[in-house]
Parts: structure tokens; C-alpha cells; sequence
């Protein structure tokens, strides 16, 4: 090896921990696995990363299976060794995956404060796969502040799994929810008027829940009851933003439906809806 080069290593590794911890924070995670190779100190250190994003810039290029994809998040969750704050799954896997279940149970025992999860929108994971989801899981995220999930508003399992991970989130203060219509995935839900009035008479409470978002509203039926049990059950909410699907309704039918969903009880006194295309 060169003396320059040996130079160039020595100075790597001699870069104050703020300089390290920031230059891993700006990589995507297949390069933070490379820097490793450039010296003991830095051999380790990507395992602590907090930030964990898997996205198809974050990815192998080698790894273009589902299969592959899978096993590199697998095997970067359990070589990780530090606290995991943000844990993010956007978009990369093409079909779903039993897998993604053991990461939630393993992020469970982490101090999670941001989860998104965000798979493909024509064949997406059906997440907490089960045939009827518990009303809450038998662990909490106790540190989870922020989460982030597509949803199909029309499938039943969709809406029972999103409402066990939020009573399961005690802490949650900010939810945003993506609404996608998938062809071949609605249920009798479509059909059943009744069920968010039975919701609305469960003792759920959500103590912490301060900021929600749904983004791609078209004013449906199940829409309007998930935004109606939201206001009625989040003690200290402060803004419910709903931004329109921009080829949704006609500026007349969002008119009706803005008068329908400004009649709904709110709990908190603070609670402002806010309406955007």
C-alpha cells in the first residue's frame, strides 16, 4: 500500500465522531455497509446508525428479487447493534412478504419514533397478515411519535391492522395516511354503513395523537368515518389535514362533503380540519 494512500486512511480515520456520524446520516444505506472496508474505526460504526431508510436508492444494485431485497433489510436490522429512531420501507418491494411482520415485532423492542411504511400500490403488502387483526397488538411501540402508511380505505384488514397499530402506539403525536384505491382488493366493508358508528362506541382514546394528514381523499363512505372516529377519539389533537385526490370530486360534491365532516364532534377543543387540492 502507498504511503499516500495509507495517508488518506489515516486521515479517515482519525475524523471527529460528529464528522462520521454525519457523513453516515447523508449515505444511503448500501453505501454506509461499504464504509466498513475503509478502516477499524469505521468497521462497526453503520450498525448504529439511527436512521434506517430502504427505498430503491438505498438498495444493492444486485439486489433486484424481492427475495434479495427482503434479506438485505432482514440482515441489516439484525446486525444493527444501536437504537433504530426511524425505521422506513417506501416503495421498493413488489409483492408482499411475511417478513415485514418480524421486522414490526423486532422494531417493537427498539426505540422507534418514526415508522413508514409504504409498499407498492398495485400489488401491496398486506401488512399484520392475519384473517381478523387484533384490536391491538400484544406489545406496544412505546416510543413511536410518527407514523406513516398507505391504505386502502375499501379493505377491511387494511383499516382493523391500521387501527391496532395506532391503539398499540400510546405516544403516536403525528400519523399521515396515504388513501390507494387497489383493483381487486375491496371487501364487504364497501357495503357495511354500520361500522364506524359501532367504533365510535368503543372506549378508544388516543392521548397524544396531535397531528393527522390524509392525503388522496375522495370523500368516501369509509374515509369520512375514519376521519369522524379520529376527531371524536384524540384527546389533544390539533390539526387534521386533508389534502383532496385532484381528480376526485367536483368543486360542488367536496362543498357537501365539507359541510358533512365540519359537523363531526371533536374532542379537543384545539382540533382544526383543514381542507387543500
Amino acid at each position: 500500500m502507498s504511503t499516500d494512500m495509507l495517508y488518506s486512511l489515516d486521515k479517515i480515520s482519525s475524523l471527529p465522531e460528529e464528522v462520521m456520524v454525519d457523513i453516515l446520516h447523508r449515505l444511503p444505506i448500501r453505501e454506509a455497509v461499504k464504509t466498513s472496508l475503509l478502516s477499524s474505526s469505521w468497521r462497526y460504526r453503520w450498525m448504529s446508525m439511527p436512521n434506517l431508510v430502504f427505498d430503491a436508492r438505498s438498495l444493492p444494485a444486485e439486489a433486484q428479487k424481492d427475495s434479495d431485497q427482503v434479506k438485505f433489510v432482514t440482515n441489516a436490522l439484525l446486525l444493527h447493534n444501536g437504537i433504530i429512531s426511524k425505521f422506513e420501507v417506501n416503495n421498493f418491494l413488489m409483492h408482499g412478504c411475511s417478513d415485514v411482520d418480524r421486522w414490526i415485532l423486532v422494531l417493537s423492542r427498539e426505540n422507534l419514533n418514526h415508522l413508514v411504511l409504504v409498499f407498492n400500490q398495485q400489488n401491496p403488502y398486506q401488512f399484520l397478515k392475519m384473517e381478523t387483526a387484533p384490536e391491538r397488538l400484544n406489545f406496544n411501540f412505546d416510543h413511536l411519535t410518527a407514523l406513516e402508511l398507505v391504505v386502502n380505505f375499501e379493505d377491511f384488514k387494511e383499516i382493523v391492522a391500521v387501527l391496532c397499530l395506532l391503539r398499540s402506539s400510546p405516544f403516536l403525536k403525528s400519523l399521515t395516511v396515504t388513501y390507494a384505491v387497489i383493483c381487486g382488493r375491496q371487501s364487504l366493508l364497501l357495503y357495511n354503513t354500520q361500522f364506524w358508528e359501532a367504533l365510535l362506541c368503543k372506549q378508544d382514546v388516543f392521548h397524544s395523537l396531535e397531528t393527522v394528514s390524509i392525503v388522496g381523499f375522495t370523500g368516501g363512505l369509509h374515509e369520512c368515518g375514519f376521519t369522524k372516529f379520529i376527531l371524536l377519539k384524540s384527546m389533544v389533537l390539533k390539526t387534521f389535514t386533508i389534502k383532496w385526490e385532484k381528480s376526485g370530486l367536483l368543486p360542488e360534491g367536496k362543498l357537501l362533503v365539507v359541510e358533512k365532516m365540519m359537523q363531526f364532534q371533536r374532542s379537543s377543543t384545539k382540533a382544526k380540519v383543514i381542507f387543500s387540492s
